[in-house]
């Protein structure tokens, strides 16, 4: 039997004899196949280090390049006539943006000027609501804005400001807490509505500008008081914006401007220059103003302590009286509570003519035992209450029984001290905008108040009540407007 493996074997010997230099060979090959595996390491670092060196060139080259490119950009700018480059010229920004910072809120609205079809647009913030708190709640590194900070007010009431409370007593610090509110909400916005993020640099940054900012025209609403706007409100926009940039609108010019445009008034003399005169009432949230405004000028105005939260307020105080007794008082967070119990009552209220309040172990008996609020509250109930603080206060007029007679009073004040007649013909449109007019009392109040002095006839043709959204937002977007025809 032959084996394989023998086979094999003498195969291979003869082989070998036959060819002495194979085996030679094979032995070299086994030699050089050693020295390559060693060598490869040390191939790979050079070709690591060259691919350093060259990439680290290319980086250098590039930044030369992009620092002559940015060298040779100025100089073009500096040599190019300045025929549209004037901050005038609605052609050299991307946009407008409207800012009514009020009593309470603070509203954005904006225009994309690359459309010319377009038309301004309110914007909303971070949390998808139309407007924004104006409130700065204080804390150094800590500090918040909207939201976060009014939901503090009246329990940290020594921690939270207001910048137009501040501004309009002049109070030291309302530059600084009319810049810090203004900031964030604005960064923001400009976010939203150009995708670029602006201002992360600091408190000093710019953020609305032809050469360090964005290209986006400002309109600021002030009260219209005065033909300008207080210094401290100024000195806070110029520090968001390029001098000479931003535009100051007073808020009654803007809403006339805004219900021509829209169409909401009954006069056909809706062009500008229009001899006419509209009188505007702003129910706000903390004071109803009474301007009127001649052309683009506010000819009167006079205001009053007296708004929205004036309602709340008097429900705050209805429900205290009847929750807490003796010496018992609300500190700081149950007065939170209740007043976040009665604006949502008084938003309820709007719609329905009764509302229920119920508030949760607001505070504990004489045997620390938690007690709740549960409490009916009437639309006809809380108009009585209202009533009576106006009654009480008299709102610095004369004759005020409720809030008709208080209305009636501050139109015809307006009148007498302004020298109109409001049945003149050059008297257009009564516009009634604010927030405040979304309550049921205050805006059947204004009706009713206006009724009494000027009759059913003058209200049917001339009196008008904004409603919806656009009670709030008619300020911002005339601001807008108003940008557009600088």
């Amino acid at each position: 039997m032959i084996r394989t493996g023998s086979i094999r074997l003498r195969h291979k010997n003869l082989f070998r004899k036959l060819s002495p230099s194979t085996s030679h060979l094979h032995h070299i090959n086994e030699f050089h196949s050693t020295s390559k595996r060693e060598i490869l390491p040390i191939i790979g670092l050079a070709l690591a280090a060259v691919t350093v060196r060259y990439s680290y060139r290319a980086v250098v080259r590039m930044e030369e390049e992009w620092d002559e490119y940015e060298r040779e950009l100025r100089d073009f700018k500096s040599s190019s006539p300045p025929s549209k480059s004037s901050p005038s010229s609605a052609a050299t920004f991307q946009g407008l943006m409207g800012v009514d910072l009020g009593t309470t809120n603070l509203r954005v609205a904006y225009q994309n000027l690359s459309r010319p079809e377009s038309r301004p647009n309110v914007i909303e913030n971070r949390d998808g609501s139309r407007s924004t708190p104006a409130f700065l709640r204080h804390g150094g590194n800590d500090s918040s804005v909207g939201n976060m900070a009014r939901d503090k007010r009246y329990e940290l009431p020594g921690d939270v400001s207001n910048p137009r409370d501040l501004l309009s007593r002049n109070g030291d610090d309302a530059m600084d807490v009319t810049h810090d509110v203004l900031r964030p909400i604005l960064r923001d916005a400009l976010d939203k509505t150009t995708g670029t993020r602006v201002g992360d640099n600091g408190d000093d940054a710019v953020l609305f500008g032809l050469v360090s900012g964005l290209p986006v025209r400002p309109a600021f609403t002030f009260a219209g008081g005065d033909a300008v706007p207080s210094p401290q409100f100024v000195t806070a926009v110029n520090r968001l914006c390029e001098p000479a940039l931003p535009v100051f609108v007073p808020e009654a010019v803007a809403v006339r401007i805004a219900a021509r445009r829209f169409g909401l008034t009954t006069t056909a003399a809706a062009a500008k220059g229009s001899s006419e005169m509209d009188v505007v009432i702003d129910v706000g949230g903390t004071t109803t103003s009474f301007s009127i405004v001649n052309d683009e000028e506010v000819i009167y105005r006079r205001s009053i302590s007296f708004g929205g939260e004036s309602v709340r307020d008097a429900l705050v105080s209805m429900l205290s009286r009847g929750f807490f007794s003796g010496g018992n008082r609300a500190d700081g967070m149950a007065t939170q509570r209740l007043h976040d119990a009665a604006e949502g009552a008084i938003k309820e209220l709007t719609t329905k003519t009764r509302s229920e309040i119920s508030v949760p172990f607001l505070s504990v008996d004489e045997k620390m035992q938690p007690r709740h609020l549960e409490r009916g509250v009437s639309r006809e109930v809380l108009r009585q209450e209202v009533n009576s603080v106006v009654k009480e206060t008299q709102l610095g007029l004369e004759g005020c029984e409720d809030v008709p007679s208080a209305m009636a009073a501050l139109f015809m004040k307006g009148m007498e001290e302004s020298g109109v007649n409001p049945f003149t013909p050059t008297l257009g449109n009564v516009i009634v905008v604010g927030g405040g007019i979304r309550s049921h009392i205050l805006r059947e109040g204004v009706k009713e108040g206006i009724t009494r002095i000027c009759g059913d006839h003058f209200v049917r043709d001339k009196l008008i009540i904004v409603e919806g959204e656009m009670c709030e937002e008619l300020t911002v977007m005339g601001a807008v407007l108003y940008a557009n025809e600088e």
